[in-house]
């Protein structure tokens, strides 16, 4: 007993080796269509592996798209976690510094209120030496003004004494010893003057006696 050649394609049949002709002859039509069909099937097969071919190669460019994305995207996860970290560090920099600041502007104000404490005793004490100086200046002032009136109540003084001095002279001059004019019997040559007589004065001169005379009219006469 044989098989058919076209077990492979779907023919079941077994005969004896020498009737194995005669269905194949008889048969053709048959086998034809096996053929075809198992054709068909293969080409369906064929097709179904090249879709999925390509679903798969579709499906692995998607994966490498999606490796890329995923790398991607991983190298920005780790990029953000970097900067995450940096902006952590640089957060905790921000609050020492701030800690910092606080701690320098309280240790700064402190200063600055001993300061302002200082620059308060010292504006105080300014202002005081600033009173001092002016008291000062008033008394040198007041001195001053004393001075210059002790200097004009001198010069007023020595006006007057010299006035009076004059007048005093003019006195003395006025009543020069009647007995003394007298003596020269000369006594109506005085009216040789215009005006009234101002001053009278006595003096000698290489043994002789003479008598000056000044008057308001501005002439002075000697007598001797």
């Amino acid at each position: 007993m044989v098989k058919c050649w076209f077990e492979s394609f779907g023919c079941n049949h077994k005969c004896l080796k020498s009737a194995i002709n005669d269905h194949l002859t008889s048969n053709m039509k048959l086998h034809f269509d096996l053929v075809i069909k198992s054709f068909n099937t293969l080409q369906q097969t064929i097709r179904q592996y090249q879709e999925e071919i390509r679903k798969l190669s579709l499906e692995n460019e998607t994966f490498k798209v999606e490796l890329q994305l995923k790398v991607k995207k991983d190298e920005e996860i780790t990029h953000l976690k970097q900067q995450l970290d940096q902006y952590q560090k640089d957060n905790l920099q921000l609050i020492s510094a701030q800690a910092c600041y606080i701690f320098i502007s309280i240790f700064t104000k402190n200063n600055n209120n001993n300061n302002n404490d200082q620059q308060k005793t010292t504006f105080i004490e300014i202002e005081k030496l600033k009173k001092d100086i002016e008291s000062k200046d008033n008394e040198i002032q007041t001195i001053k003004q004393e001075i210059q009136s002790k200097q004009k109540q001198i010069i007023q003084q020595m006006n007057e004494n010299k006035e009076e001095q004059t007048q005093n002279i003019i006195n003395t001059s006025a009543t020069l010893d009647f007995q003394l004019v007298s003596s020269f019997k000369l006594n109506n040559t005085l009216t040789g003057h215009t005006n009234y007589v101002l001053s009278i004065d006595y003096s000698t001169f290489d043994d002789c006696q003479f008598i000056c005379s000044g008057s308001h009219d501005k002439v002075v006469r000697v007598w001797d």
